[in-house]
């Protein structure tokens, strides 16, 4: 800025909850709903239906620089994402909830449970707690009038990102393991509930009410406590 004035739009502020970056939260299935009565869409054409992406107990993690963090009421935040125009019933293959969007969650999904990207699912990230990272991501490329060549087509908002102890491969049922072993039920029940990591994958929680979770994890209940078999 020159003399408190803007020099560029890129000096403008984004404001409030556009200025997210980074946020964390459990997410909640997503929806398909009809477009805001103030959206508008492109060419003249009627606006399409919308993804909503709900997060509860919703954590900000990053904002734009020098923007101020927002209160999040509720600790909820939701967002929108262009789906598919009425009467259609899938999005297209080079959108961004499909390339962008979806293509990240599967991918994370993968990394969770340690299977192929072809067998992961966004579903089986429902009502676990998720990272989303606003990224540009590549949608293809678009011949504009009056050029000759193509040109890349970019895209940016929320897409699914692995926290550190994902990004890195660490052993979760080694990680469990490690802050139960000692703890009665109902003590690994709140170990396992108040974990950054452990609380993310519902199947330890589902297991421990299940009565599978040593088994699981290869050990076994003593006095009743978890601890290492001999």
């Amino acid at each position: 800025m020159k003399d408190g004035i803007i020099d560029k739009p890129s000096e403008a502020t984004k404001g409030g909850f556009q200025a997210i970056k980074k946020i964390e939260g459990i997410l909640q299935p997503i929806k398909r709903v009809d477009p805001p009565e103030w959206m508008t869409g492109f060419g003249g054409k009627a606006p399409s239906d919308q993804a909503r992406i709900d997060l509860e107990e919703a954590i900000i993690l990053e904002m734009e620089e020098g923007e101020p963090e927002p209160e999040l009421t509720g600790d909820k935040f939701h967002f929108f994402l262009s789906y598919a125009p009425k009467g259609k019933e899938k999005p297209n293959a080079s959108g961004f909830f499909t390339r962008g969007f979806t293509k990240s969650a599967v991918e994370l999904d993968a990394k969770r449970r340690g299977v192929s990207v072809e067998d992961g699912a966004m579903s089986n990230l429902y009502d676990t707690r998720v990272i989303l990272e606003k990224q540009e991501v590549l949608l293809g490329k678009i011949k504009r009038e009056g050029q000759e060549e193509k040109e890349d087509l970019y895209s940016t908002n929320f897409v699914f990102v692995a926290d550190d102890d994902e990004a890195s491969g660490v052993d979760m049922n080694d990680h469990v393991k490690t802050i139960i072993l000692g703890c009665t039920k109902s003590a690994a029940k709140r170990a396992i509930l108040l974990d950054n990591r452990a609380k993310r994958l519902p199947e330890y929680k589902e297991a421990l009410d299940g009565d599978t979770l040593a088994e699981l994890l290869g050990i076994e209940m003593v006095d009743g406590k978890f601890a290492e078999k001999e």
